[in-house]
């Protein structure tokens, strides 16, 4: 008899945990997802002599798509992305050099910026926390203006835009 109960109160016992344990959340067992970013670094500014040598390089160095874990930043990225590519970059706390091309080669205050789909962050890119599908780009600047954006600029106005297919109905307007 008394076996009996100690196996009712183990059996209660255990089905008591059961219960408990449908009511927290799967993801509280889940781990750290992956998620994946396309990251581009590109000089298209610096393509000659500006009175300090040549470039090392110009165009488009990489354009890739990186799987890095949840919670990565932009600077996770570019990184993934430089040693998946085998090419170098230097980071002192910003970039400061890739394969090469390092900040003031062209002019004085020349070097890399950097775009989160398609717009320019206000804070170091190992500030910024990426998400899937974001697209990345590690743009080199000769004037800061060259690339479409200032720094402290806040017009958001869309100057030009390009359409690939389809219709634009009504025609675009940068005034509207």
């Amino acid at each position: 008899m008394l076996k009996n109960k100690n196996m009712k109160k183990w059996l209660s016992m255990l089905l008591m945990i059961a219960i408990m344990m449908t009511m927290i959340p799967s993801a509280a067992f889940a781990q750290s997802g992956q998620i994946t970013v396309n990251v581009k670094i590109e000089n298209t500014t610096f393509t000659e002599d500006m009175g300090n040598g040549a470039p090392s390089w110009s165009g488009t160095l990489i354009d890739t798509k990186v799987t890095i874990p949840e919670g990565s930043t932009m600077l996770d990225a570019v990184k993934a992305a430089a040693e998946a590519e085998n090419k170098s970059i230097v980071e002192n706390g910003y970039i400061s050099e890739v394969e090469g091309l390092g900040e003031s080669d062209a002019v004085a205050y020349s070097g890399w910026t950097a775009t989160l789909n398609d717009w320019f962050t206000n804070v170091g890119i190992g500030d910024v926390t990426v998400e899937d599908g974001d697209e990345i780009a590690l743009l080199y600047t000769v004037t800061w203006g060259d690339l479409g954006g200032v720094y402290g600029d806040n017009d958001k106005t869309v100057k030009s835009l390009e359409i690939s297919g389809g219709e634009l109905s009504p025609d675009f307007d940068k005034d509207t």
